[in-house]
């Protein structure tokens, strides 16, 4: 069984330095660098690179009878790593072996785990008991389940807050009560103006009934491409745009991404079919420094009178019946006059034990809504420069001796580390060629100086 929907690109990390030409002098200090980058050589999400996971598994196949039980299954780990056993206190494993070889079964984080180096494995183990259980916990990082009761392979295990729950009615071999298969199916899309324009449909089901698979046909509307698919059923999305999902009893979220490739004037909820909601609730997030638009042709409503996801509930909201059209009338493209920045700084500036120059660290937080590069002043050495948790390249524009680096999102949390060596007793205020709503600094000072005054600011503690 697929229990989740996640897409990992594994890659076979190799040390960078591998393909990468290192000075001989630095050579030695290949190690001393990566000593504190333990997770180096895990592999990433395909989205995110500093989230990484260091102990990778296959699937778990679990072989479960009256009174004993077995499990095995497959590790890929890249560093020293905890790993996850099936069961708990109650259901200890036991013969645990690791590529055949006895293993040592220790307690971390409340479960049982065994310690493994870098490497490929076989764990196998099982369990005994008197009876087999109601419930048996398995690791989170599980996503590949196969299960086996009895010599009767269970097509769709019942698992909830990472337990595989093995009673009769939840496995299969004793059918519920009768309760009806229904369906109840709420749609949501946001369109984001953006370049290109994007649309995220959020589909809320509320199910009863047996574990079966549905197909929903339009959520994908025609022409769009689809980008990313958030689900914790298990779900494929079909060539003509319908979505497949294999359901059980509950309440689910589904959330669906996808982008077009031309500019639109208007979007149309091209459907005529009783079996699909006969209206859905759909939110417009402008992008006014790219284009101003006034939405027509559909109803406003009140978002916070309806389900709309609370994420999307500060946005204008529009009921959208099917056949109808979405049209967009434009105002104006790009933003003329946009509003000025909106910037705050934190300095903090040690002065040099010798009275040479300050060793400064900016923080500067805010928006900026034009001019998409931030330079210092000349007389600032820029070291490093870090941008919404990244490490920035500092560049210098030809002809000119200031250093500064480029800006590609309106909000900003800027980290900066610079020297200032051209005076100690004069210096701006803000270092930067760019003007501050809020300006704050503080000076720090060896032992043996003390500040007896300052001039040109508003707040002067401790002089």
């Amino acid at each position: 069984m697929t229990r989740l929907i996640w897409l990992f690109v594994l890659f076979t990390l190799s040390p960078i330095y591998a393909n990468t030409d290192i000075p001989k002098p630095l050579e030695p200090w290949v190690n001393w660098v990566l000593e504190s980058s333990s997770q180096y050589p895990c592999p990433f999400f395909y989205n995110n690179h500093r989230q990484k996971y260091c102990a990778w598994p296959s699937q778990l196949n679990l072989t479960l009878n009256k009174q004993q039980g077995q499990f095995s299954s497959y590790w890929q780990v890249y560093n020293d790593s905890y790993i996850s056993l099936p069961g708990n206190n109650s259901f200890w494993p036991q013969n645990v072996s690791v590529n055949d070889k006895p293993a040592i079964v220790i307690k971390h984080n409340n479960s049982p785990a065994i310690k493994l180096s870098a490497g490929q494995y076989h764990i196998q183990g099982e369990f005994f008991w008197p009876n087999i259980p109601d419930s048996l916990s398995i690791p989170a990082q599980t996503g590949l389940i196969s299960v086996k009761i009895l010599g009767k392979d269970i097509p769709s295990p019942t698992i909830k807050n990472n337990k595989l729950w093995l009673r009769a009615s939840d496995t299969g071999n004793i059918k519920p009560t009768s309760t009806p298969n229904q369906l109840d199916l709420q749609v949501f899309r946001k369109v984001v103006d953006d370049i290109p324009l994007q649309l995220v449909t959020h589909l809320a089901l509320q199910v009863s009934g047996k574990q079966r698979e549905i197909k929903l046909p339009y959520a994908l509307l025609q022409g769009f491409i689809p980008i990313n698919l958030n689900s914790r059923l298990p779900a494929r999305l079909e060539k003509d745009g319908s979505l497949l999902v294999q359901v059980r009893p509950g309440r689910w979220q589904i959330e669906l991404t996808a982008r077009h490739p031309e500019q639109l004037s208007d979007i149309s909820l091209n459907i005529k079919n009783p079996d699909w909601p006969a209206s859905e609730v759909w939110s417009f997030a402008a992008k006014t420094y790219q284009r101003l638009v006034e939405v027509s042709q559909v109803i406003a409503i009140d978002p916070s009178q309806s389900n709309v996801p609370n994420q999307w509930r500060q946005l204008p909201a529009f009921l959208v019946k099917q056949g109808d059209n979405m049209h967009f009338n434009l105002i104006r493209r790009g933003d003329p006059e946009p509003e000025p920045n909106n910037l705050s700084i934190t300095r903090h500036l040690w002065l040099d034990f010798a009275g040479t120059g300050y060793t400064i660290q900016d923080t500067i937080s805010g928006k900026i809504t034009h001019g998409w590069r931030l330079d210092s002043l000349p007389e600032t050495q820029l070291g490093h420069v870090d941008l919404n948790g990244q490490t920035q390249l500092i560049t210098r524009i030809p002809n000119s001796e200031t250093e500064g680096v480029e800006l590609r999102k309106g909000h900003l949390q800027l980290t900066a580390d610079s020297r200032l060596t051209h005076s100690i007793s004069e210096f701006s205020a803000v270092g930067w060629q760019e003007k501050f709503n809020n300006v704050k600094a503080f000076v720090h000072l060896p032992p043996g100086w003390h500040l007896l005054a300052v001039s040109g600011v508003d707040n002067v503690p401790n002089s």
